[in-house]
């Protein structure tokens, strides 16, 4: 018997898919915001530390800084 959280299969196959979709609409803050999720950190900034205040994560904090993100999703759907 199912049980009323269990998901659908299709339904559970296009999650990843969705959540990518509504992040890209929300635009450069969701996106910068989801970190690793999105803007993968380098082997030489975990190397150098990813917790705050180490060599690494202030690399990665200045890496996302830069980060450019078009806003495609959201001026396609308007469109």
């Amino acid at each position: 018997m199912s049980s009323i959280s269990d998901k659908h299969p299709l339904y559970a196959a296009a999650l990843a898919d969705w959540t990518l979709m509504r992040d890209a609409w929300l635009g450069d803050t969701t996106v910068k915001g989801k970190g690793t999720t999105y803007l993968p950190s380098t082997e030489g900034m975990r190397e150098k530390g990813m917790n705050n205040g180490q060599e690494g994560k202030l690399l990665y904090d200045a890496y996302v800084k830069r980060a450019l993100f078009p806003e495609l999703v959201h001026r396609g759907v308007q469109t």
